[in-house]
């Protein structure tokens, strides 16, 4: 059994991450009005006995469901007749191959989804009355609910990977890799942020097409075993740095994990 001395670097470390974590979402708390009060509270109960298990993936009152959103868009861009090859087709309101078809194949009301998704610009329908997946992974452009409800989904899964491979060994740990460089000019932010983020559609689509082809609401025949959700993620940070720039000549790039695994 690890001795008190040996474990105390580490129960530091992991409260100075903790803090690290809290500083960006106490910011945006206060910012919605939150009092520091209510926030301490909040973190209070994320700490109870019983947090864990007591639905903490249930979607916030009045918000989409993510998850269906995410069903809806996997399918949308996987399944013959409403993709072709990874591009989802605009497609009718109802009759085979339909809106209508698609939005039933996940267990959704079709008109409550179709006014949802419009809502917060997912969707929107076309001069032919085609209903139209605006972007190839799904992510709400309007609706503030909805974002938050992606922010408690998605930053949770997040941290869960990081903690994973805090204490996994190198064969077993997922993959959560990053390259990052520090002295990159504003001025080439708008052409870079277009090229990133392409590549993550395109990698994204390859990524939903192999999680597709072994999920077994999709494929009975797949592999079996216990239940597992996989996800895979991208995301892109931004960092305006007050310190004065390096020359040129000077810049170094700064990786994380862009040729290992990060850990």
């Amino acid at each position: 059994m690890a001795s008190e001395r040996e474990t105390l670097p580490a129960r530091l470390g992991l409260l100075e991450a903790v803090r690290r974590i809290l500083v960006p979402l106490a910011r945006a708390a206060i910012r919605q009005g939150i009092t520091p009060e209510v926030f301490v509270s909040a973190a209070r109960e994320a700490v109870t006995p019983g947090a864990t298990e007591a639905g903490g993936n249930a979607p916030a009152a009045g918000a989409i469901d993510y998850e269906l959103a995410l069903r809806l868009a996997g399918r949308w861009l996987s399944e013959a007749p409403y993709s072709n090859r990874g591009r989802p087709r605009p497609l009718r309101r109802r009759g085979p191959g339909s809106f209508e078809e698609l939005a039933t194949r996940v267990g959704a009301d079709h008109q409550q989804l179709l006014e949802q998704l419009r809502a917060v610009g997912a969707l929107r329908v076309d001069t032919r009355d085609r209903v139209v997946l605006v972007d190839a992974a799904y992510l709400p452009a309007a609706g503030q609910l909805e974002k938050l409800d992606i922010l408690g989904r998605d930053g949770g899964e997040f941290i869960e990977t990081i903690m994973y491979n805090v204490s996994a060994n190198l064969g077993s740990a997922r993959l959560q890799r990053k390259a990052s460089y520090d002295n990159i000019g504003s001025r080439a932010l708008p052409s870079l942020r277009r090229h990133l983020r392409a590549l993550a559609v395109e990698a994204l689509s390859q990524a939903n097409r192999t999680l597709a082809a072994v999920d077994r609401d999709r494929v009975p025949k797949a592999p079996g075993g216990r239940r597992t959700r996989v996800s895979f993620g991208i995301y892109v940070a931004e960092e305006a740095l007050v310190r004065r720039a390096r020359p040129r000549t000077e810049a170094t790039p700064v990786t994380r994990g862009a040729g290992r695994s990060k850990r």
